[in-house]
């Protein structure tokens, strides 16, 4: 018979497996943000990151002359927790308005008031969430699942950090989307569930997703 330390073990390791976050954004995650959802289709960015992206049909960047990026920052606006702080979640809003910005700058000149020949980019950083980093294959062995189990009971596991975006572009003339973009994205572990969040955890992620938001467009 299995030791009762082993089953609850197993039982803390099964719990983790139902509940592993998947690789992209699901629809109860939404933020709001997108007026519309339903057209969004599964799709691989340049760094073969998982996207749900939408793009409208004749969608040409070469019909625009110019590129405006509206201010980029969470929506809704968190609570600051524990790990997560006031100025680190300022931070992350900077950082992201100042990389997608740089980005799309090398695609079209930025301007700062939208005519008949601008893109218009909204871009927002949905959420920033922290949890048990998902399972290893190696790891799903019965010895290693009861210590694994151990460790999430005593919050030394390694919490994985994930961003989530929206986005999209739309016709500075008539205001019609172009493009929405769904994306979650996975930033450094941090040590355990009492390590506080920094922006350099998140700014590795932050390069690929604005990276990858400046290819789609080119």
């Amino acid at each position: 018979m299995m030791h009762k330390s082993a089953l609850l073990g197993l039982a803390l390791a099964s719990s983790v497996l139902v509940g592993c976050a998947g690789k992209t954004t699901a629809p109860e995650q939404y933020s709001g943000f997108l007026a519309d959802y339903s057209q969004l289709q599964p799709l691989e960015a340049a760094s073969g990151e998982p996207v749900l992206r939408w793009v409208a049909d004749g969608f040409d960047v070469n019909n625009y002359a110019s590129i405006m990026v509206e201010p980029v920052c969470f929506h809704p606006k968190p609570q600051p927790s524990e790990q997560v702080s006031a100025q680190v979640i300022d931070d992350i809003c900077r950082y992201s308005q100042q990389r997608l910005t740089a980005e799309l700058a090398k695609v079209r000149p930025i301007v700062q008031q939208a005519s008949s020949d601008t893109l218009v980019v909204r871009a927002a950083l949905t959420a920033v969430t922290t949890a048990n980093e998902e399972w290893q294959p190696y790891e799903v062995v019965p010895v290693t699942l009861v210590v694994a189990g151990a460790m999430i009971a005593a919050g030394k596991r390694d919490q994985q950090v994930s961003l989530y975006f929206e986005s999209e572009a739309v016709d500075g003339g008539t205001s019609q989307p172009m493009l929405r973009a769904v994306r979650k994205a996975f930033g450094e572990n941090l040590s355990n569930k009492d390590a506080q969040l920094t922006l350099n955890d998140v700014k590795p992620v932050i390069n690929r997703v604005t990276r990858d938001a400046r290819l789609v467009l080119q």
